[in-house]
């Protein structure tokens, strides 16, 4: 049978290349280089020129066997233009791979010659904070190396000492917990940021987690321990529905719900007077198993997946913002804590998850309102102004992924990327430029605000907004310049969460006077756009496929009308 190679590390790399065609020599690379790792193989791809009938293999080779090695000689496939060759590092350092003519840098690097920057781990960004809360540090110290102290600067220009961190005989990956107390604090946003200091004053900082000191519009309460009169999610009806409860003077009434194992869960009935954003805040505790905490998932009624999850920040007692904040319409609900990773090996190790409290909190409205961007006259988002911090805060709000959230979208409301890499790349004139969003309770949601409105910034300039899920973007040659390039997207839920891409940068080789002509600007909108009239909202059909997975269903002769922007005067073409 036959089987194409692994991708394995540089598929990064491939998603840079999709629609490239070589020419010139037989085999030409991509780039002018890539990176492996030590001690691991990665496969490096190139192209060939024309299309072949059978397989065919190239000789490739190391210009310092002793940096790396070719462990397979390059190889494409009959039908293919795309072809690959296995590496593997050895020591760090920098060589050439070579086919033929035809050449590309091999970078290797060491992990343990990679920065280990402290980070926050829980609370998530975009999480509502009130009361005491629980903060916890990861980090993991070098080889060698004089332990750092660990302390958390917050934005308020106040400084967090641990109140307990694992002991070194654990290994170097260290566990440090804080007490981040916020009653006196005001409302509005708080920035944490994990700070790492040497023993002669040398001091690193971590990306920051941005939360929302809140005082609860309303809240609602409950025990963990009590069995509630509700019909189960259909999910979470099987297993063992015994709770098991577990008294410590510690606990709310002397007692807590003891999960030793992931049923039963705790299922908490609750009903909803309003729409609008809530909090989930637990109170727990639980036992290190493996090297890992617990991990808390939290599901409403009876979809498929979780809206949020957390991992607990300590083995003591403390209060867990499980995730942000989440959307939810006025009605009864069923929220479910679930414990996603439950871990046991007799006599070595055992995983336990204990429930004290739960409390949730709905938000007061415009709570969860970061500082507005200018508006166009447009009425789209002007991003020119402050583009760079704004990229900063939405990545810390992203927050920090746990087991229950492998494909990284239930950590934040909002998640928004690429759909490829484009940081290296050269710019050949016009691009299309496309990206993936994840916006909690948007597919469901009839109104279009709830949609996120996605902007791309070229060099911090917002050159057009779509309000969808499936941005699509074309770029005329003329919005770049001559030399480096920067591209970012940008998403924004009304009056809610905003998330931001990395920015990417990529170079424009071109004399600057070859860009002689106006750039041409792109309209596209999408299905769920406002603009669209009731007319066509009617025939709207959820889960129509395609990208956005809707599509306006015309069933027999009809119309759906799009009210286009003033300013869009003059000839135009549509497409």
């Amino acid at each position: 049978m036959r089987t194409k190679p692994i991708l394995g590390a540089c598929v990064g790399l491939l998603a840079s290349i999709g629609a490239w065609v070589s020419a010139g020599p037989v085999v030409v690379f991509p780039a002018e280089r890539t990176a492996v790792s030590c001690q691991a193989t990665s496969c490096v791809p190139f192209r060939v020129a024309e299309i072949s009938t059978a397989d065919r293999v190239f000789e490739a080779e190391s210009t310092d066997p002793g940096l790396f090695e070719v462990v397979r000689r390059g190889e494409v496939l009959a039908g293919q233009t795309l072809g690959f060759v296995r590496v593997r590092g050895k020591h760090s350092g920098s060589g050439w791979l070579r086919i033929g003519e035809s050449k590309i840098e091999i970078h290797v690097s060491d992990p343990i010659d990679a920065p280990v920057e402290p980070r926050i781990v829980s609370p998530v960004g975009a999480a509502a904070v009130w009361g005491t809360v629980g903060l916890s540090v990861e980090v993991v110290d070098r080889p060698g190396e004089t332990v750092r102290e660990i302390s958390v600067a917050l934005s308020d220009g106040s400084r967090l000492s641990a109140a307990s961190q694992s002991p070194t005989s654990m290994g170097p990956h260290r566990r440090v917990f804080f007490s981040l107390e916020t009653d006196n604090l005001p409302d509005g946003e708080l920035v944490a940021w994990p700070v790492a200091t040497k023993p002669d004053g040398d001091a690193e900082r971590g990306a920051g987690v941005a939360m929302r000191v809140v005082r609860p519009a309303e809240l609602i309460q409950g025990e963990g321990e009590q069995a509630y009169d509700v019909e189960l999610p259909e999910r979470f009806g099987r297993g063992n529905q015994s709770t098991a409860v577990g008294r410590n003077p510690e606990a709310s009434g002397g007692a807590y719900r003891n999960n030793a194992g992931a049923y039963p869960p705790l299922c908490f009935p609750i009903k909803i007077e309003r729409d609008g954003s809530y909090q989930v805040m637990l109170r727990v505790a639980g036992d290190l198993g493996g090297g890992a905490l617990p991990t808390v998932a939290l599901y409403v009624d009876n979809e498929d997946y979780p809206r949020m999850s957390a991992r607990l920040a300590s083995e003591r007692w403390h209060r867990l913002p499980l995730g942000g904040p989440i959307r939810l319409e006025a009605g009864e609900h069923v929220l479910t804590a679930f414990f996603v990773n439950d871990f046991y090996v007799p006599g070595l190790a055992d995983r336990n998850l204990r429930i004290d409290t739960i409390e949730v909190a709905r938000l007061p409205d415009g709570a969860l309102e970061l500082p507005q961007l200018a508006k166009t006259g447009n009425g789209l988002m002007d991003a020119r102004r402050d583009a760079m911090s704004m990229a900063m805060m939405a990545a810390s709000m992203a927050g920090a992924e746990s087991e229950a959230d492998q494909m990284g979208v239930a950590g934040a409301a909002l998640r928004v990327a690429f759909d490829r890499v484009l940081d290296g790349l050269p710019i050949a004139g016009q691009m299309e430029i496309k990206g993936l969003v994840h916006a909690v309770g948007a597919l469901e949601a009839a109104d279009p605000e709830r949609v996120p409105l996605v902007s791309l910034l070229v060099n911090g300039e917002n050159v057009a907004s779509q309000r969808t899920l499936a941005p699509r973007f074309w770029v005329d040659a003329p919005m770049f310049r001559a030399g480096e390039n920067t591209v970012q997207m940008v998403g924004e839920i009304e009056g809610g969460a905003r998330a931001a891409t990395p920015i990417q940068t990529m170079h424009y080789d071109i004399d600057p006077a070859a860009i002689d002509r106006p750039a041409r600007r792109m309209h596209r909108f999408g299905l769920r756009d406002e603009r669209w009239g009731a007319d066509a909202r009617e025939r709207l059909a959820r889960r129509g496929g395609g990208a956005e997975q809707v599509a306006f269903a015309f069933m027999s002769t009809g119309t759906g009308t799009l009210e286009l922007p003033a300013e869009l005067s003059g000839a135009h073409g549509c497409f």
